[in-house]
């Protein structure tokens, strides 16, 4: 277990690490800090599970750094020391959740005692959380045989009603999907599979589509894949590569039409599997969208599935436009190999592969494939417009991605700008706001700033602070709570880190 000691008096906290065999007691040796503002920055990267603090410091006393350790929701036990027996001070810590308060000076039959209590307390807590645990596994060892009926009677459509649905999935702890569902079928190519094998394709599939996953079952010759939201183009190939280099095993998918309602989930699994069962040649298409069939199916021209994936990577993995590639596309599809109208089906299906790899990437150019798909129906220059709309899918793919951080980085400085007076405004509060985690936010914002949001928000505050001082005679704890600081003396001691001056003498200098 890990221990920090505050203490700002030098020889107490000394003799408090000389009290005890640390390791005898079942902690590290303890972390030492002579105020709160150092040990509150170290609990903002590091975890302790006992505090020993002191009530009476400078600047911030132990009552104050508890309130702040509580405010974070840091989960640790507290022990308040100090030389004062006052019963309000063991009142309001009571209050903070503190069990234990000692007085000055310490023995060490007394503070093993408090110590040896604080293990059995979280000893106690660990066990409690064990048998939750236990519970709850018993109760999912019994859930599997469920779920899978459930969604047996799903794809076989006998629910009559979608009150039904939802009754059955309640008793079966099934998740339902709040949005639009799709089905993906995977079908083993010319290929064999152990049970080991099909297991181990279910895991790479859940870890790859994550949480959009919402079952997967083996049905109707395919591993059926029951998910929430769109499969695009991207997914599939990661897919196919990772199960290719992990098991050996060449796949293709099928991909059903987008369903509204998860009621309609029979008439998508159906979809997935046709599309998968239509599938002949792995090597030059591995995957097909059952909404892409009938267009793939008109006459009997043969399409140039490997000239599309060429186009394919280019837009998505390169720079620079590779006219060829597509010279070398048109020369296999357009007149006089084909006739006209046949031309137009196998245009429109790499118009459609295009418009869906440049959605994957995040790139808009809906008008560009509203020119395109109007020059294939009137067949008036195509070659062109498709030109010019892989050109200008590569263009926005290069600027998107800065785009997209500079815009977040904007709505970070605008949310501080406007908010920096409200004390709840934290890295996590922003990451909150923008539905991103912590990290991505922290990490997006220093790439283009060069500073932290934590940084950001504290200049933020500090010049708000010294605007104040210089121009309002608003005392010093005012402007603290204006500048989103609660208290008054930790504002005193982050604006004389910052600016190193304290308010009072920034004010005088300020006016000097």
């Amino acid at each position: 277990m890990r221990m920090m000691i505050v203490e700002d008096e030098d020889n107490i906290r000394e003799g408090l690490v000389s009290l005890l065999d640390w390791q005898e007691e079942g902690f590290d040796p303890p972390v030492l800090f002579g105020g709160a503002i150092e040990a509150l920055e170290y609990l903002e990267t590091e975890k302790v599970d006992v505090i020993l603090t002191d009530i009476y410091m400078p600047v911030l006393n132990g009552l104050e750094f508890i309130k702040m350790i509580r405010t974070e929701n840091l989960t640790c036990d507290i022990i308040i020391l100090t030389g004062h027996d006052r019963f309000e001070f063991a009142q309001e810590a009571v209050e903070l959740g503190v069990k234990r308060y000692l007085l000055k000076p310490v023995s060490p039959d007394k503070l093993r005692s408090v110590l040896s209590d604080i293990r059995r307390d979280i000893a106690e807590r660990m066990k409690l959380m064990d048998w939750i645990a236990i519970a709850e596994k018993q109760l999912e060892e019994n859930l599997p045989v469920l779920r899978n009926q459930f969604w047996n009677d799903l794809l076989a459509e006998r629910f009559a009603e979608k009150e039904q649905m939802e009754l059955r999935a309640g008793k079966a702890s099934v998740y339902l999907p709040k949005s639009e569902v799709t089905c993906v079928a995977i079908r083993y190519f010319n290929q064999n599979s152990s049970l080991t094998e099909e297991v181990a394709l279910r895991q790479i599939v859940d870890e790859i589509l994550g949480d959009a996953v919402v079952y997967l079952m083996p049905y109707d010759g395919t591993e059926l894949v029951i998910m929430e939201g769109r499969l695009y183009q991207f997914k599939l190939e990661i897919l196919k590569e990772s199960i290719a280099q992990n098991l050996g095993l060449e796949v293709c998918f099928g991909v059903s039409k987008t369903g509204a309602e998860l009621l309609t989930a029979g008439r998508l699994a159906r979809e997935a599997v046709e599309a998968a069962k239509s599938i002949r040649d792995i090597h030059e298409m591995y995957y097909l969208y059952f909404a892409d069939i009938a267009p793939k199916r008109a006459g009997e021209s043969e399409y140039p599935y490997a000239d599309e994936k060429q186009i394919l990577d280019m837009l998505k993995f390169h720079d620079t436009l590779n006219k060829r590639l597509l010279q070398t596309f048109f020369q296999k599809v357009m007149p006089p190999r084909y006739p006209v109208e046949e031309s137009k089906v196998m245009l429109l299906q790499l118009l459609v592969a295009m418009n869906r790899t440049a959605n994957d990437m995040g790139v808009d150019v809906l008008e560009e494939f509203r020119n395109t798909e109007s020059c294939i129906r009137n067949f008036d220059g195509p070659e062109q417009s498709f030109q010019d709309m892989a050109g200008r899918i590569i263009q926005k793919k290069r600027s998107s991605t800065r785009r997209y951080v500079e815009v977040i980085a904007g709505q970070v400085e605008e949310i501080v700008e406007r908010e920096y007076s409200n004390p709840e405004l934290s890295v996590s509060y922003l990451a909150d706001r923008l539905a991103l985690t912590s990290n991505y936010l922290s990490r997006i914002f220093r790439s283009l700033t060069g500073e932290t949001c934590i940084e950001y928000i504290t200049k933020v505050r500090m010049n708000a602070a010294k605007e104040m001082l210089e121009h309002t005679d608003k005392k010093s704890y005012v402007i603290a709570g204006e500048a989103g600081y609660k208290n008054a003396n930790y504002f005193s001691a982050m604006f004389k880190k910052y600016t190193g001056l304290s308010p009072k003498e920034y004010r005088e200098r300020s006016k000097a």
